[in-house]
């Protein structure tokens, strides 16, 4: 009798310890899963601030995003042209709400969607700020990714990531489409 007793006592705590709530993520396993800085700052999607300029200013091509630190928080800095206009909208990467909206007439040798043609940027198969963003934090083996720069360079589109560790600053150029790592240079 005792024997069945124990076999259901240990069927039960084992049925007990299978229901009972994962614990919290410890701040060493948010460290070690990186995005740290993305995760606590930015609010906003790129897809929803991408839109956003699009909305604003439309018939506007999106030809470069920053997303970096301004003042306590995190701003997008997004710019674009259409066929004779150069736009730029910062965002608060928090709220969604913008902050400054400038624009300016292009010249003449960048008019009539020549520089739209050369600089614009597709927002299909872009990868995402949290997939550039553990890429370059396991590039460097450690640390947090804290601004984000999207260009074209050289004909490629880009991203640039810039991951602090400690004292050490490196930045990691990545494709913007294919996720492949282009270079990784620390800065001095």
């Amino acid at each position: 009798m005792k024997k069945v007793g124990l076999i259901v006592s240990a069927i039960i705590a084992l049925g007990l310890a299978g229901c009972s709530q994962p614990k919290a993520p410890t701040q060493q396993t948010v460290e070690q899963t990186g995005t740290v800085t993305l995760k606590k700052n930015v609010k906003v999607s790129l897809s929803k601030a991408w839109t956003t300029f699009t909305t604003q200013n439309a018939g506007a091509a999106v030809t470069g995003i920053d997303l970096k630190k301004a003042g306590s928080g995190y701003h997008y800095e997004i710019e674009g042209v259409d066929d004779s206009t150069e736009y730029e909208l910062t965002l608060d990467a928090a709220t969604g709400k913008t902050v400054r909206k400038t624009s300016e007439a292009l010249d003449a040798d960048e008019a009539n969607g020549v520089k739209k043609a050369a600089d614009a940027l597709t927002k299909n198969g872009l990868q995402t700020l949290t997939e550039v963003t553990d890429l370059a934090e396991k590039q460097v083996g450690d640390g947090d990714a804290y601004e984000w720069s999207l260009e074209k360079d050289s004909g490629s589109t880009v991203w640039q990531v810039l991951v602090r560790h400690g004292k050490t600053t490196t930045e990691v150029t990545i494709d913007a489409y294919g996720g492949e790592i282009l270079k990784s240079e620390v800065d001095d």
